[in-house]
């Protein structure tokens, strides 16, 4: 991954301490790396073309960046389409995806319940243009359905955790096809969502970022 396609989040790529201390977000060793996402969004002229371009990308270690800074500023169209475009691609971060678009799109909810109620279809161009191996690096090691589950999960519990839970999600939580495909899923990729909305929130607030 050439570090000029990255811009201004090029720093945080070119090192496993940056992007992996976003995978798995925990108050003492990762309050560095937040707030360099942080600082890298305040510095460019045009932030959410940069974390666009993140999305772009087939490997799933821009995305977990872009997920952070996503969450870090104000809604932009552009680069939360770019977002789900990524989440139903199949990203092996897709539950941080989904705590993004949770924190800043205000169409989540309606986003969210076409996905559930569709069954998380995958998007598959990005996956099947790469060899088995490059797959593997870029995306992690999961078939079509489980990644399905993975995105499906994620948004159930997402949508769980709103103000008020729609009446739509309870009724759905009973359908047998939700309910095998969410058996599908082995990373416990729910409680990823969870605990990473929780976290996420708590670092983005001690580096001043009160929106979330």
């Amino acid at each position: 991954m050439p570090p000029d396609r990255f811009g201004v989040f090029a720093p945080l790529l070119e090192s496993t301490d940056g992007y992996l201390a976003l995978l798995n977000l925990d108050a003492r060793h990762s309050i560095h790396a937040v707030s360099s996402v942080v600082k890298c969004c305040q510095t460019s002229a045009h932030p959410h073309r940069e974390i666009a371009r993140l999305l772009d990308e087939s490997n799933w270690r821009p995305h977990i960046v872009a997920a952070v800074a996503v969450s870090a500023v104000e809604y932009d169209h552009t680069s939360m389409a770019r977002l789900w475009a990524a989440f139903d691609a199949g990203s092996w971060v897709a539950p941080q995806l989904a705590v993004a678009a949770y924190l800043r799109d205000p169409n989540f909810s309606e986003f969210a319940r076409g996905r559930i109620l569709a069954g998380c279809p995958l998007e598959p161009s990005r996956l099947t243009s790469m060899s088995p191996l490059e797959r593997h690096i870029a995306a992690g090691p999961a078939g079509v359905r489980p990644r399905s589950a993975k995105a499906a999960a994620s948004l159930v519990r997402l949508v769980g955790l709103l103000r008020e839970t729609p009446e739509w999600l309870t009724t759905e939580q009973s359908s047998p096809n939700l309910v095998s495909l969410l058996a599908e899923d082995v990373d416990g990729s729910a409680q990823i969502a969870e605990v990473w909305l929780a976290e996420l929130k708590s670092l983005l607030k001690s580096v001043g970022i009160e929106h979330v």
